[in-house]
């Protein structure tokens, strides 16, 4: 099986993350054992040449840090749900670990990105015509089976294709249909995004959505500049006209309920959703193991409430030394995305961290689409340096 068919399962992948919820078979997720197929076919096939250490640090720092998580599950309250996340992350950082092997390319990231990008709009387009209220209240939603599904998780992965539409215009980079170029298509696709995000109504996804954004608008010139592109003020301009067309037309049409639930007012009445009570209880119980935490999935098991921040569940679950560890291999990521030639990259980090300090990320896709992304990239500008290299040289 050659890399390109790798990298075909991969997009395929990503786009699919989108739907997981509704890829279920006995309250399994069908996405993981794609997952799993994908693995297998690398071993099996003899793909698996492992990457370079001293390149790879994030990816060493994730997989210590899942062996800590691991070995809590002996004093985890909940052992259940500790495996369950366990499993999640365990086949998310082969799966990363087989994607920094593969010979990504320009090419292959251009179709990536605008597979997650159309596939984002055509579910943002569903959600805007189908979407039904959140608990019978004003937040839209979508119901599968019978079973609401969180505004909030939908939300968040809308960020990063959100910030892919915007990073194309910024860099004028049309879309090609019928041997035509097009750049209003990443208007479009930018459009229905943040349509459906408000729809969503959840906070940490638009806030997500805004560091994100405001990173690329306020930082693009000097990546820019990296990469030898012509910086353009209007691209800027007309991508903010658009934004603010949007929510002129479109916010008179939102239920009063979710314009107050969007209000700084609102926000400090109830603390964040008691966002502010449950980290309260959080520190409680992180004070009771601080070294090595109370176990994975125990946070769950005590109190039968999410954290609702994945650093914080980090540090309560694993300790102090876990949350070391995976900071660490966070920053180092976002280290290594500063010294990237694609703006993109460091702005999905950001949207992405926004978007966990609201939302517990073990086993969700929206946090770990921005890691399996973010290693796409840097790979593939990785293998660009190396290539040049070589036509020096010979």
């Amino acid at each position: 099986m050659p890399d390109s068919l790798f990298k075909r399962a991969f997009i395929v992948y990503i786009c699919l993350t989108l739907i997981e919820y509704g890829l279920l078979i006995s309250g399994n997720s069908l996405l993981k054992f794609y997952g799993y197929a994908i693995t297998f076919g690398w071993l099996f096939l003899g793909r698996n040449k492992m990457p370079n250490a001293k390149e790879s640090k994030e990816i060493i720092f994730f997989a210590i840090y899942l062996i800590l998580a691991m070995i809590s599950l002996l004093w985890s309250d909940d052992v259940a749900t500790g495996s369950y996340y366990l499993l999640s992350m365990a086949n998310m950082i082969v799966l990363i670990l087989v994607a920094s092997t593969l010979s990504w390319n320009k090419r292959d990231l251009n179709v990536l990105l605008f597979a997650f990008q159309l596939s984002a709009t055509i579910f943002s387009i569903f959600l805007i015509i189908k979407g039904q209220l959140y608990h019978g209240f004003s937040r839209s939603t979508l119901v599968v089976n019978g079973l609401e599904q969180d505004p909030n998780n939908l939300s968040a992965m809308l960020v990063i294709p959100t910030l892919i539409s915007l990073w194309r215009i910024l860099n004028k980079q049309y879309i090609t249909l019928l041997n035509r170029k097009y750049i209003v298509i990443n208007y479009l696709f930018l459009g229905s995004c943040i349509l459906a995000m408000l729809m969503l109504s959840s906070r940490g996804g638009l806030f997500g959505l805004i560091c994100g954004s405001l990173f690329l608008l306020f930082f693009h010139n000097r990546f820019a500049q990296k990469n030898k592109i012509r910086s353009n003020k209007l691209y800027i301009i007309t991508s903010i006209a658009i934004v603010c067309t949007i929510l002129f037309f479109f916010i008179p049409h939102l239920d009063q309920e979710t314009l107050k639930r969007l209000s700084f007012q609102r926000i400090r009445e109830d603390k964040g959703s008691d966002r502010l009570l449950i980290w309260n209880i959080a520190f409680q119980q992180f004070l009771t193991a601080p070294l090595f935490g109370i176990g994975i999935g125990s946070f769950q098991g005590i109190t039968k409430v999410g954290v609702h921040n994945q650093f914080i569940i980090v540090g309560v679950e694993s300790g102090i030394v876990g949350f070391i560890l995976f900071a660490t291999s966070l920053i180092i990521l976002f280290i290594k995305s500063f010294k990237s030639k694609t703006s993109l990259l460091p702005a999905l980090l950001v949207g992405t961290f926004v978007v966990i300090f609201f939302l517990d990320a073990y086993n969700k896709k929206y946090f770990w689409n921005g890691i399996l992304l973010s290693i796409i990239i840097l790979t593939m500008e990785k293998n660009s340096r190396r290539s040049n290299n070589q036509l020096i040289h010979s």
